[in-house]
Parts: structure tokens; sequence; C-alpha cells
């Protein structure tokens, strides 16, 4: 059975705003953010999952943190890609 996995896509401008208000933003650039994302894109897609990168502004995570109380974290980034992905944002 294929998952598919989603992913947060940051566009270059967006990074250091991200940065600033992501605790544990795991990528002093935006090229290392590419990096890693790329790694883990590999690593999802050689075990036979998919992968769909979602686009998330800074003012979409802040305000979803600000409407339910969710720490601005790492995880709370990762889970909003899921969340929007599926039509719940």
């Amino acid at each position: 059975m294929t998952m598919t996995n989603y992913l947060v896509r940051i566009a270059p401008e967006d990074h250091n705003t991200f940065k600033a208000i992501v605790k544990h933003y795991p990528a002093d650039s935006h090229d290392k953010w590419l990096y890693l994302q790329t790694k883990e894109i590999a690593e999802w897609e050689g075990s036979g999952n998919a992968v769909e990168l979602v686009d998330i502004s800074p003012n979409e995570f802040t305000s979803y943190c600000d409407r339910t109380g969710a720490n601005r974290d790492i995880g709370t980034l990762r889970s909003l890609a899921m969340i929007k992905a599926q039509g719940k944002l």
C-alpha cells in the first residue's frame, strides 16, 4: 500500500521568516532546507511512498497557530502540510 507523505514547500523569500518564527527550524539557509528535504523525499520514495509538496506561507502558519493554540514549532509546520493538503485548513 502506497502512503503519501506531505512535506512543506517553502519559498526562498519566506525562509528567513520561518527560521525566525518556527522553533527547531532545521536549516540556516534555504539551500540547506532544500538539501534536507531532497534527502527526505528520496527516503520516502525509496521505500515506495509518494511525496506531495504543499506550499505554506508564514501567514498561514502563524494564523493556524493563533487560531488553534498549536506550538510554533517544526512539528506543527510539518503537520500543517497534511492538514492543508487534505483541505482542512
